[in-house]
């Protein structure tokens, strides 16, 4: 699996034996730095040059990050110098890398597998020189700061569950034959890619699939050139994988069955997800997201769902999964076909007064709802509660605010209209989503509580990308992906590059990166349940959101998996990884545990109580 990185703990007397030690690796990576840029200069290949000069760019970079914080006195300057340790630390192996890559190249003759290595390595220090000065900026009262007897640890701890899915040697086995499998596929789809004709596509992606097949390491080489070299209509190929018509053919063999499975179109009857109010007129069944159309089509005017898209594709789609089915949604579509309805008897145990709202994650540029049926039809199945997945819009075609305003439409609709059109009272409805969806659920939910609406019962989040912004805050975990066979560290930057497009945003608004919202409306968050990975590239930022929750007194727990990696929630299906079923029945266990529960009374009112039995 490459480098394997773990959190070093930095337990040093005094800050003065930080700076000695600082000192000392400091000018050892400072002359590892220049070593290795002559002998980069030394390679006179020219079909390496362009490459060559990027790299030694990246190199300045990350020495002027260092120089910043110490200077030609061997003093230290102010920043964070436990962090700056081991970031140092950590890249050096990656400088160990490079000299020995340059080493070979200058004492033999060219060959195309060098120009491979070096666009690979390029990647890696363009990521590298991106994350590295992070960490002097961060703060030193981050939570990785802090020593693991520090109490906010131990309240941390006190909410952790960590859960072993399989015996460890077994899992390994199981994650290393999907990474196998997941190579042999972006290998022979990259030379698919490359061929221009539709015919020529076929046959190279034929013949390339037998050759991956047989000669497994020829494909990790390829797949991890591929993904240095990716962009954003590659990573949507990639990620879309389950979406593409083999996908589709693919995955009705694979799912659960579920009863219901429709898809229905909601309209934005709520204000656009940036106004500072809720609704722009009073009459909330016509509004402005929504006017430029009713006079078009009347029969799609007012705040109905409808089976089917508008013209002009404003509604939001929402695919509704329940292990029964929905009257009022079978009656419209019976009733499209011009024939009658019968009612239906609803399922023993059926609830209609409580629904899932699920959030699918792809780094906001792909996936669906229907690639992520694996476990949303097991959640319905189980609970038998309806659940309503959306199919947000998606970048870099459709960038922030795009879908958390799908998100947020739907939501506003599902609390408002619910059981007027649909026969479902939600007295409670969950959020759930991960990854990107666990982002937008979050950033959900504080504008509920920005515009005083009414909130969810409770939240699910899924290995959450809480944190955009990438300017002030290190975290090892993200550098982990520099390795990862899942989540590269490529495609994550596209992935956020595409969704926020324009460069002019605030990276820290809450509605971007739920992780900067003030504690005064992280205070007022429902009760949240946090599922994360040891090895996903995103732990790091699970464990801080975490951290800001309970210390701002929210019902918080959180659920570690050892030896698990990023995206679990969809490796769980036939030729998958079957201990990942662990994390979906996790998942229900919440689910029932926040549907039971009830908010304690406020402290004030319990004491009126006690006072009004005592004077009985």
């Amino acid at each position: 699996m490459g480098i394997q990185h773990k959190r070093r703990k930095i337990n040093y007397k005094s800050k003065w034996i930080i700076i000695v030690i600082m000192e000392k690796i400091v000018t050892e990576t400072l002359t590892q730095i220049r070593e290795v840029r002559k002998n980069l200069l030394d390679i006179k290949q020219k079909q390496l040059q362009e490459n060559i000069l990027q790299i030694i760019a990246f190199l300045n970079k990350i020495q002027q990050a260092i120089a910043k914080y110490y200077d030609n006195n061997s003093s230290i300057q102010e920043g964070n110098l436990a962090f700056g340790i081991v970031a140092i630390k950590f890249i050096s192996k990656y400088l160990d890398q490079l000299q020995k890559l340059a080493q070979k190249i200058h004492h033999k003759k060219y060959k195309n597998k060098y120009k491979d290595q070096i666009i690979i390595t390029q990647a890696k220090f363009d990521t590298i020189s991106e994350f590295f000065p992070n960490a002097f900026r961060t703060s030193q009262d981050d939570i990785f700061c802090l020593e693991k007897t520090h109490q906010r640890w131990a309240r941390l701890e006190s909410v952790t569950n960590r859960i072993q899915i399989a015996e460890p040697k077994a899992l390994k086995q199981s994650w290393d034959n999907l990474f196998g499998l997941i190579a042999i596929a972006q290998a022979f789809m990259s030379k698919g890619i490359s061929s221009q004709s539709k015919i020529v596509q076929k046959i190279t992606v034929g013949s390339c699939m037998m050759f991956y097949g047989l000669f497994r390491k020829q494909a990790r080489k390829q797949q991890t050139l591929f993904n240095a070299q990716a962009t954003p209509e590659i990573v949507q190929i990639c990620f879309n994988a389950l979406d593409s018509q083999l996908g589709h053919m693919m995955l009705k063999v694979i799912l659960p069955s579920i009863e219901f499975n429709e898809m229905i179109f909601i309209p934005r009857l709520a204000n656009h997800v940036l106004s500072s109010s809720l609704y722009p007129t009073h009459d909330k069944s016509q509004t402005a997201h929504y006017l430029n159309v009713i006079n078009k089509e009347p029969h799609l005017s007012g705040s109905k769902f409808s089976l089917s898209w508008d013209p002009g594709r404003i509604r939001v789609p929402v695919r509704v999964l329940s292990a029964f089915k929905i009257e009022k949604i079978s009656k419209e579509k019976e009733e499209a076909k011009f024939c009658g309805c019968r009612p239906e008897r609803p399922l023993r145990g059926a609830q209609m007064n409580k629904l899932i709202l699920h959030v699918h994650g792809g780094g906001f540029v792909a996936m669906s709802s229907y690639s992520h049926q694996n476990y949303t039809r097991i959640w319905a199945n189980e609970l038998k509660i309806p659940l309503f997945s959306v199919d947000y819009r998606l970048a870099p075609q459709h960038p922030f605010p795009a879908a958390l305003d799908d998100v947020w439409q739907v939501y506003t609709w599902l609390k408002t209209y619910a059981e007027q059109y649909l026969g479902i009272l939600p007295e409670k409805i969950i959020l759930v989503g991960d990854s990107a969806g666990g982002n937008l659920i979050l950033a959900l939910t504080i504008k509920a509580i920005l515009m005083n609406f009414p909130l969810p019962s409770g939240l699910l989040v899924y290995y959450p990308a809480s944190n955009l912004a990438r300017d002030d805050q290190f975290s090892e975990s993200l550098l982990w992906s520099l390795e990862d066979p899942l989540l590269s560290h490529n495609f994550l930057k596209i992935c956020l590059d595409s969704y926020l497009k324009d460069t002019n945003l605030d990276k820290r608004h809450p509605l971007i990166s739920p992780y900067y919202a003030d504690n005064s409306i992280i205070s007022k968050f429902p009760p949240v349940r946090i599922f994360t990975g040891n090895l996903d590239p995103l732990h790091h930022e699970a464990l801080r959101f975490a951290d800001k929750l309970i210390s701002n007194g929210v019902n918080t727990k959180l659920f570690i998996y050892p030896d698990v990696y990023h995206g679990s929630l969809n490796f769980y299906a036939r030729g998958g990884i079957k201990a990942c079923k662990k994390t979906i029945d996790d998942g229900i266990e919440m689910f029932n545990e926040l549907f039971n529960y009830e908010e304690p009374a406020p402290e004030s009112a319990t004491l009126a109580a006690i006072a009004s039995s005592l004077s009985l």
